[in-house]
């Protein structure tokens, strides 16, 4: 079950339906900045009960995202062993997902906290050390880096088969760009919590710390019924180069992998995709050019013709406005 409450930098407010218009700002809308973040997780399921001693999980916590009908891109936050129950949070990048362009009207979330079964202890180490890096934070691209061996490939193994191992908390959820009141469960920002029980009827808040408690004021108590989770969405954006590109080639290796929600949408985005790729190849190729005064017969001829190309014109008459050219061709 989804709650969420409004609150830029601290929650505010009764957990309410996410089909109410609960945040201090307005629903989110085209063009405008998103970014969501796994602010934390409470972890109350015991699935090693053989211990004598503590009551310990080993941790898989991981994300998926979508947005529109665009292929799912994966998300890996922290992977651990013998861990303890309680709060897990301040992940070493709680970032799920940050876009400057918003463009699509749904947003697709799934938030996976598993227990997990029949990992070797040495490998989920280096799976908890691996997580850690841009590489195993966005798992598609864990087998493309050169410094990673075989915890790579079964980082992989484990997103793709996760529900073999054992549920602590798995809830998807869909928000949309709509009115308040509509039925439909609306993208505005706030807090969101998931639970794995329902929790309908219940006087429900999210602390300071983000921990979910029962009641008001002095009287409140903290929520120890269940595991659950706190995401946040705000209007921000990551600023952070090498994970936009990181986000896109994960994306891509997600289309080329069959990760999409259909397989006519994902060549689509995959044209898409590579048409840009070509777009932006060639004005470089032409920026090269221009920048230079000693260009043969050859490179006089090429350099015509790609000023003549339709898929170009649109480019260059902004260039030569000067307007950037490089968000207009790649989102």
């Amino acid at each position: 079950m989804w709650l969420g409450t409004g609150g830029a930098g601290s929650p505010s407010g009764r957990l309410r339906p996410l089909d109410t218009g609960f945040s201090e700002d307005d629903v989110f809308a085209e063009s405008e900045p998103m970014r969501v973040r796994l602010r934390g997780a409470m972890v109350l399921d015991d699935h090693d009960r053989w211990s004598l001693f503590r009551s310990t999980n080993d941790l898989f916590v991981a994300t998926e995202y979508a947005f529109g009908e665009k292929p799912i891109v994966d998300r890996v936050h922290y992977v651990g062993a013998e861990d303890e129950l309680g709060w897990y949070g301040e992940f070493s990048d709680d970032v799920v997902v940050s876009k400057r362009d918003l463009r699509d009207e749904r947003f697709h979330l799934r938030v996976k906290i598993y227990d997990l079964k029949g990992v070797p202890s040495e490998i989920k180490t280096e799976m908890g050390k691996l997580a850690t890096t841009p590489a195993g934070a966005f798992p598609l691209l864990a087998p493309y880096s050169g410094d990673v061996g075989r915890e790579a490939d079964r980082l992989v193994s484990v997103v793709n088969d996760i529900e073999r191992h054992g549920p602590i908390l798995d809830r998807r959820l869909t928000l949309e760009m709509a009115e308040p009141e509509t039925g439909r469960r609306l993208l505005q920002p706030g807090y969101y919590v998931c639970t794995k029980n329902g929790v309908r009827n219940r006087d429900l808040s999210l602390d300071d710390d983000l921990r979910m408690v029962e009641g008001v004021d002095g009287s409140a108590v903290e929520y120890t019924d269940a595991s659950y989770a706190v995401v946040q969405i705000d209007k921000n954006v990551a600023n952070r180069r090498r994970m936009e590109i990181d986000r896109r080639v994960a994306a891509l290796i997600a289309q080329l992998n069959g990760k999409g929600r259909s397989s006519e949408t994902d060549l689509h985005h995959l044209r898409e995709t590579l048409e840009a790729y070509t777009v932006l190849s060639r004005l470089e190729r032409v920026r090269e050019l221009q920048s230079r005064s000693d260009l043969t017969a050859a490179e006089e001829s090429l350099l015509a013709e790609l000023g003549d190309r339709n898929e170009l014109q649109r480019y260059l008459e902004l260039a030569r406005a000067g307007r950037p050219v490089a968000e207009e061709t790649v989102r």
